[in-house]
């Protein structure tokens, strides 16, 4: 072995002190920054955002909302090699959110075990937000952005997750300006330039077979999917944005869920504002302040949200109700869009139109969809519906159905065997976000902080408009140039009126549903 020299032993001493000096220094600031995070891996500083990694590295990508539009966005991550996606969805049992169905023997979650049972209605499948999907089947100027839908319509029915309304057994109730029926008159299931649907297994099973396609893409890759179900994202301080970093932190009940180079949000509502409102991203978060009401104006600088009463109810199988709409129908009834009435706007019997476990089933089982309008007459908190107004609530429902219907009073009020009411607080955008007038990009993207959004309030609001606008911004964020070069204009439009979901509310969910408008 060479034997240094007394200069070169000094020199090499020297240089290894500095070493060590500056190694110490950088471990004590990562152990600073690492404090509140013990379980992440060191993080050095970045000076330019996340996304100018090497390709080889994952980008993780965290999405807040197991919707139809968080799912479709975590859908087009997953298929890129160089993502890293974890959905966050407050569903208990499943995921879904507007588009989700109660199935049999539903486990009650622990904070409702001191509240009322459902011992019949809990044997069945119910939808009780979403009912049926309505796809146009030509729209030529819109296939640049639908066409994909159309396609994904085409798999899942020739996997039976949808299906066309057998005939007659969709109809249209047109009232008078006293609420009383005029006609009912069914309504085609499929047309040059339509097709209604409904899912047998319920509306929650898009959502399902969305998670399960995107399982089985992720496979046995693991950490390249992750769902987590049963999670509340904390609205307050649960999204932090860290400055050093570059990256976003997200908490739940003050216990860390990880961190991550980017963020989606996929929901609306005051959560969606109150999740932002202290992160720097200012022009995402202008753009989720809520307000809501039953109706809105034409051109507005914010989203408005109605709400709407669910009321689900069990009558003896053989009911007057089944034979009132069987005898104007020709068929066993599925489903009614009842026409500009003050008070109903959907009506659905749920074991006609849904697979139900026991085909010989001693029950009916129908829903009643409320209007915007009856909904903000007779507010209450959505979480804690006080029982006079459950009482008071599901009483005027029925009555209403039974002067609509031309029944005698307590005509289907006296038969029902058990009800259950449900209010959807933020339940349908009334108005879509455009960055111009005629220009909707389906999504929101902040280059600078790495967060997005996408929701059906982006594009249109319906099964449809949600699948697209998570299907667009997953498109930006695996497109490098596109994603890059996005314009803070995008910032600048306004909200516009949705006539079709003022008109259709969440009763048909999707699109203008009056026949003689077709």
């Amino acid at each position: 072995m060479a034997i240094l020299s007394q200069r070169q032993q000094f020199s090499f001493t020297l240089v290894w002190i500095c070493c060590m000096y500056f190694m110490n220094i950088r471990h004590a600031c990562a152990l600073s920054s690492r404090a509140a995070h013990p379980k992440q891996p060191p993080r050095s500083h970045q000076t330019s955002p996340p996304l100018s990694r090497s390709s080889s590295q994952r980008q993780k990508v965290a999405i807040i909302g197991g919707g139809i539009a968080g799912l479709s966005c975590a859908q087009q991550l997953v298929n890129h090699s160089k993502y890293q996606v974890t959905v966050f969805d407050t569903g208990r049992l499943r995921p879904g959110g507007r588009c989700a169905s109660r199935l049999p023997n539903d486990v009650a979650s622990k904070k409702d075990a001191a509240s009322p049972t459902f011992p019949i209605l809990s044997q069945y499948c119910i939808d009780h937000a979403a009912q049926i999907n309505d796809v146009e089947t030509e729209k030529k100027s819109n296939e640049h952005l639908y066409g994909a839908f159309q396609k994904q319509v085409c798999q899942w029915k020739e996997r039976g997750i949808l299906k066309e309304f057998p005939k007659n057994s969709l109809v249209q109730i047109q009232v008078d300006k006293h609420g009383v029926a005029t006609s009912i008159e069914p309504v085609a299931s499929s047309s040059s330039s339509s097709s209604y649907l409904h899912a047998p297994q319920g509306m929650g099973s898009i959502p399902i077979s969305i998670l399960n396609a995107i399982e089985s893409v992720s496979g046995n890759d693991d950490g390249k999917f992750v769902y987590r179900q049963d999670v509340w994202v904390s609205p307050s301080n649960g999204l932090r944005y860290l400055n050093q970093t570059r990256d976003w932190q997200i908490s739940s009940n003050g216990k860390s869920l990880g961190r991550f180079d980017q963020v989606i949000i996929a929901h609306n509502g005051k959560c969606a504002d109150r999740l932002t409102s202290a992160t720097p991203a200012k022009l995402i978060n202008n753009l989720l302040k809520v307000k809501f009401a039953p109706t809105t104006t034409k051109k507005s600088q914010r989203m408005t949200l109605n709400s709407i009463y669910s009321l689900s109810f069990a009558l003896p199988r053989g009911s007057n109700l089944s034979k009132r709409l069987a005898s104007e129908s020709g068929s066993p009834f599925m489903c009614g869009m009842i026409q500009k009435h003050p008070s109903l706007s959907f009506l659905t019997c749920q074991t006609n139109k849904l697979q139900q476990p026991a085909a010989d089933c001693e029950h009916e089982i129908w829903t009643i969809l409320s209007t915007a309008n009856f909904a903000s007459q007779h507010k209450a908190p959505q979480e804690f519906l006080p029982q006079d107004v459950i009482a008071n609530v599901s009483k005027l429902l029925i009555n209403s159905l039974e002067e609509c219907l031309g029944m005698s009073q307590q005509s289907i009020h006296a038969s029902i065997l058990e009800h259950r009411l449900q209010l959807w607080g933020a339940a349908l955008p009334l108005n879509v976000y455009q960055s111009g007038e005629d220009k909707r990009d389906g999504f929101l993207w902040d280059g600078k902080f790495q967060i997005g959004v996408c929701g059906d309030w982006l594009m249109e609001p319906s099964i449809r408009g949600a699948w697209t606008s998570g299907l667009q911004l997953g498109r930006l964020l695996t497109n490098d140039d596109r994603r890059d070069n996005a314009q803070s204009k995008q910032f600048k439009g306004a909200f516009y009126r949705s006539d079709a979901a003022a008109e259709a509310g969440i009763g048909a969910f999707d699109l203008p549903i009056a026949v003689a408008e077709r």
